[in-house]
């Protein structure tokens, strides 16, 4: 693999990196005052195990909330997945939370964005005229807890119940953030957590951790192998259970969900222009041998022997495709 270390992130041309951001009220809080006592009527030494006591503070399904946090979930979800609606496809994850984009797609982001908000205001508008109601719900749920003395988990958590409807609305937030490249030195691409660096210890330390990262092309497709790789593991646990149960049948959807994941990398490869070089070579090798050697099987006709000779070959690609993951990786 000597040669992927010499990209640079004009590997992808035309790309953008861009990183949404959900922001949301926490329903939980640990009652420490109730643990103690709990720990203490059971002779349970401090230190010696722990003793927690966590309660939700308010009701977060079929309600307003709920309608919420699927706003926000649904947010992340199109920008990382994709969104037929506005034609946007699935993205490319750089790291965790931070994903890569065409250019031509920012404005697609822009849209849902935009309709997220608008969602969020008018939702955020329910939970505000719905507030008392809500807070009196779950206090009344945790007065009513049937394990503990309801009453004292009540009164110790009475503090920190939100009081201000419109500032407990406004802690349900989304936000996006555009990054037209990475920082660079030479040839090397320096991952998204550098950029936040630099702005805290200065641009040369951040450079020098960037020598140490992988490029954005390498870090980008290691992701999709890391995943494929995962997912084969994933099918195979569910082939050889029902491989080794008696009357235990095949389905081609476990076969197809690998097939599905192999077609999306290569569709990547080709919207984000990765179709040249050792890392497209290595990636398209993969898909293709995949394809190739699975696309026309019929699992429900295969015997036992045939079964048993799948698996042993599911497991090989498995490791070859991890193994091809961690290649990209290696600076």
């Amino acid at each position: 693999m000597n040669g992927l270390n010499n990209m640079g992130i004009e590997e992808i041309r035309g790309t953008s990196m861009v990183r949404p951001h959900v922001k949301q009220a926490n329903p939980n809080t640990s009652l420490k005052a109730a643990a103690a006592k709990l720990r203490r009527a059971n002779g349970i030494e401090e230190g010696k195990k722990n003793v927690r006591i966590n309660a939700s503070l308010y009701r977060t399904k079929d309600n307003s909330i709920s309608k919420v946090r699927k706003i926000l979930s649904s947010f992340s979800k199109s920008i990382r997945d994709g969104d037929k609606t506005v034609g946007l496809g699935e993205s490319l994850q750089f790291d965790k939370g931070t994903h890569i984009i065409s250019n031509k797609d920012k404005a697609k982001v822009q849209v849902i964005y935009d309709r997220t908000q608008s969602e969020l205001t008018k939702a955020k508008a329910e939970v505000i005229k719905e507030f008392d109601f809500l807070m009196r719900q779950g206090k009344d749920d945790l007065e009513g807890n049937p394990n503990y003395n309801g009453r004292e988990l009540l009164k110790e958590a009475l503090p920190k119940y939100p009081t201000d409807a419109e500032e407990f609305a406004n802690e349900f937030q989304v936000s996006v953030v555009f990054m037209e490249k990475p920082l660079v030195t030479g040839n090397l691409s320096a991952v998204s957590a550098i950029a936040d660096e630099a702005m805290n210890r200065g641009i040369a330390a951040a450079m020098q951790a960037a020598q140490r990262q992988a490029t954005l092309e390498e870090k980008a497709f290691a992701n999709e192998l890391d995943g494929l790789g995962k997912l084969i593991r994933q099918n195979i646990g569910k082939l050889d259970e029902s491989h080794n149960k008696p009357n235990g049948r095949w389905r081609n959807e476990n076969m197809r969900n690998i097939l599905n994941r192999v077609d999306s990398i290569k569709d990547k490869q080709d919207r984000f222009g990765v179709t040249a070089g050792p890392v497209a070579d290595l990636v398209r090798n993969i898909c293709n041998t995949i394809l190739s050697d699975y696309e026309s099987l019929e699992l429900p006709k295969m015997d036992p022997p045939e079964r048993e000779e799948l698996l042993e070959d599911l497991s090989k690609k498995s490791d070859l495709v991890l193994a091809a993951a961690d290649d990209l990786l290696v600076i």
